[in-house]
């Protein structure tokens, strides 16, 4: 099992909550990407710290102290990383994620992953086929997003073996998706290793001509800012 540590409390300019959401986001983003994932989550929390201080300096009229700009220069190069439009979250998920999570729940309804990723897959790349899974999603509901048309068998298969370790937070993300945007406030991230015995469970048992067995999952550890700089000067 592959823990990753991510310190999402303690900060004065990130609720705890939205750090460990933000976390979430930067796994995807490191796997997608090839990149560590502790450049990528630094570099959110670096932005926004950032973003912290220029709202203080508006709202006070004063400018960030030595410091804080010191801290702010350390991180510059992980900042640049997050903020790297191809780096961004949001397309990771339109172009990986969203066609990934229809296989996932395709599977855990009963169906074998090859018929799955034949349904997605032909289910987005027809011209009518996205309005039959999106019509109701306002985030879609006018053109289908280019990327979502090349969601061959092929493709979906290598998004399979690239995210197969972090299936829990695809469907946990997409829950919180939801959530929020119903309405409600954000939450904590669940409880990661629940999800996966909940997934795992229901992909073996809807495994109709082989039995499909995920990795071992991927975690996040949320820990204090104080308890991961304690752990990375022991490391």
């Amino acid at each position: 099992m592959a823990d990753l540590l991510a310190p999402t409390e303690g900060h004065e300019f990130i609720s705890p909550q939205e750090a460990q959401w933000l976390a979430v986001d930067a796994l995807f983003v490191s796997l997608a990407r090839q990149l560590e994932f502790d450049e990528v989550f630094g570099g959110g929390l670096s932005k926004y710290y950032q973003v912290w201080l220029l709202e203080i300096a508006k709202k006070q009229g004063r400018t960030a102290g030595f410091t804080q700009l010191n801290k702010l220069k350390a991180t510059e190069r992980s900042r640049a990383v997050f903020d790297d439009p191809k780096n961004s979250v949001w397309r990771v998920i339109e172009e990986d994620l969203l066609p990934l999570r229809m296989v996932i729940e395709g599977v855990m309804s009963g169906a074998s992953q090859k018929d799955a990723m034949e349904r997605v897959s032909e289910a987005l790349m027809r011209p009518d086929g996205f309005r039959t899974e999106f019509v109701n999603d306002p985030e879609f509901a006018d053109a289908m997003p280019k990327t979502l048309r090349h969601s061959s068998v092929k493709r979906l298969e290598q998004l399979w073996r690239k995210y197969r370790s972090v299936f829990h937070y695809i469907l946990i993300w997409h829950a919180g998706f939801l959530r929020t945007r119903a309405g409600h406030e954000l939450e904590p991230v669940p409880d990661a290793l629940r999800a996966f015995r909940k997934i795992s469970s229901r992909i073996e048992a809807s495994s109709r001509t082989k039995r499909l067995l995920l990795p071992e999952p991927t975690v996040l550890k949320f820990v204090s800012a104080a308890d991961y700089a304690a752990s990375m000067r022991d490391s």
